[in-house]
């Protein structure tokens, strides 16, 4: 048998990242990897070699080895004790020693992937730029059903942001935005993967929807790709109904809550989302998808007016209308009822006041309206009804409906609310005709072929915005040099000032001041051309060099 065969080896402990500093080497020891005791050898590493960047650093005839790749490695390494380190340090500059890399191992070990420093001795992890990340779900990945568990009223958006920074320490900065056919959670993190966990947990917990099952229908978006998503949304792109400009003035809402002093939004935030609102009113003065656009009412309405006739045996414009609600969704609904022809329209809402301030917004038709307590009378003598107001609870169900509508020969219901104001149960109902916003499809595809020439220029328009905010979050990367290359410029300014200091006695104290004032001028004109470059940088690999180059000209360290 082979010597090398005899050789008894311990496990190497693999590092739990890759390595930016460097480990010394106690004593000598051999190392073999899948690929050495396939040639049947092994590699010697002497005592006083480093271990830096995950490979032990050879000469040119003894090549060098990387460790976290080849983590089967076979191999004691003892950990480095004090005085190896510190003579170490002192013969060899390569930057700062990492001491517990690894831990020595006995032949009967298994290899252990997890190891972890001690808490007391953790290196601290280097500052990076932070990340943007949207989780969230919409008509396009999940039910009305999942989103409403997960739908978050307008009024409780910033109540909501707080509670999810404070169970979610990775995060730094977090919005909401909540609509009928979407919820989307934006937010900043500098440790994204881990920030996602956070994030998905604690929508788990406030929705009561275990995670496995709500993975299915979340997407995440990270960086570019999330910020293009947020443009797409603002400028009405991402909507199940093309052009609608309902969910521009939502997102502005989001922006408003955000920047607010209750708001969970911070620089990066309040940029990205003045930046889609700016950039989703581009799109809409611009291009011409805002024109004869669809919105969810106006398609509640055109749905109604397809079903009306098998449902109801009667036309839309013949029936009794009635909307549960008083908002700006009702306000449309009335707009296209009335555009339909129909005049037989009924508002109930919880505020009279409200209502009849809708009913003057339409004077020229006669809009009855109609106190809360008397829902269900109005209820029974309505042959469509539509249902768009804030209730976090169904309004009408199975159990309300079957007395009330027992002799009725059809009634159509539409429920573009979300959470739902109509119960699944409804459908049970004999002659009771439910749909609720994913109904709304069918009639959407039709306008979705003839608007695609127009999403084609509104995402031009979108790439531009894009280009400009992701160059602006960029160029955050460079201001900590910056800072420090004008903080060194200050001090070298002071130093050789305090050295002329005594020559400088006889001046007054407005040349003084002069003198200041041509010393600081001269430091900020030498240093404006340097940082207006680097700040414009396009290329991120480009602005990496630049950086670097920069910190070792002035040893900004």
């Amino acid at each position: 048998m082979d010597a090398w065969k005899n050789r008894s080896f311990g496990h190497f402990v693999k590092p739990c990242g890759i390595m930016n500093t460097c480990c010394w080497i106690s004593h000598s020891v051999h190392v073999a990897t899948r690929t050495l005791i396939k040639e049947k050898r092994t590699c010697k590493i002497l005592k006083g070699e480093f271990l830096r960047n995950n490979e032990i650093r050879r000469s040119r005839t003894r090549p060098s080895i990387d460790l976290y790749r080849d983590f089967d490695t076979i191999t004691s390494i003892a950990t480095p004790d004090t005085e190896g380190f510190q003579k170490a340090k002192n013969t060899a500059d390569i930057g700062k020693l990492k001491k517990e890399a690894f831990q020595e191992t006995t032949n009967n070990e298994t290899l252990c992937e997890n190891y972890q420093l001690p808490n007391d001795k953790k290196p601290e992890r280097k500052k990076r730029t932070t990340q943007v990340v949207v989780v969230g779900l919409s008509h396009r990945t999940a039910t009305v059903e999942t989103r409403e568990r997960l739908s978050v009223p307008e009024p409780m958006w910033q109540e909501y942001c707080f509670n999810l920074k404070n169970f979610c320490p990775s995060v730094t900065e977090v919005a909401v935005l909540s609509t009928c056919n979407r919820f989307e959670v934006y937010f900043v993190a500098y440790e994204e993967k881990k920030a996602i966990l956070e994030v998905m947990q604690f929508l788990s917990s406030y929705s009561s929807v275990p995670i496995h099952q709500l993975r299915r229908h979340l997407f995440v978006l990270c960086e570019r790709m999330a910020v293009w998503h947020i443009f797409r949304v603002a400028g009405g792109l991402d909507s199940l109904v093309v052009g609608e400009g309902q969910i521009l003035s939502q997102m502005k809402q989001c922006y408003q809550l955000s920047c607010d002093k209750k708001g969970q939004a911070g620089k990066v935030l309040k940029k990205l989302l003045n930046s889609a609102v700016a950039a989703g009113k581009r799109v809409r003065s611009e291009t011409g998808i805002s024109k004869g656009a669809v919105s969810i009412s106006s398609a509640a309405v055109e749905l109604a007016y397809m079903k009306a006739p098998l449902d109801i045996n009667k036309s839309l414009t013949e029936a009794s209308n009635c909307i549960i609600g008083a908002g700006n969704m009702a306000r449309l609904l009335v707009q296209h009822l009335i555009g339909r022809g129909c005049t037989n329209i009924t508002v109930v809402n919880r505020s009279y006041k409200r209502a009849e301030e809708l009913r003057e917004m339409f004077s020229d038709v006669n809009i009855r309206i109609w106190p809360w307590e008397g829902l269900m009378d109005v209820v029974s003598t309505s042959e469509a009804i539509f249902t768009c107001t804030s209730s976090s609870e169904p309004i009408l169900c199975a159990d309300n409906l079957r007395g009330t509508l027992a002799d009725s020969s059809g009634t159509l219901v539409v429920d573009i609310s979300v959470p739902r104001n109509v119960a699944s149960d409804v459908k049970e109902v004999p002659y009771v005709y439910s749909y609720n916003v994913d109904d709304l499809k069918a009639v959407v595809a039709q306008n979705q072929s003839r608007r695609r020439k127009l999403v084609q220029e509104a995402e031009s328009l979108l790439s531009e915005e894009l280009h400009v905010f992701c160059n602006w979050h960029h160029s955050l990367g460079a201001v900590p040099a910056i800072t420090r290359l004008q903080e060194r410029a200050e001090s070298i300014r002071s130093e050789e000032l305090e050295r002329v200091v005594s020559k400088l006695r006889d001046l007054t104290d407005s040349e003084r001041e002069a003198v200041e004032k041509v010393t600081k001028g001269i430091v900020n004109k030498l240093l404006h051309f340097p940082m207006v470059y680097i700040r414009e940088l396009e290329d991120m690999e480009e602005r990496s060099i630049t950086l670097k180059s920069l910190e070792a000209l002035f040893k900004l360290y």
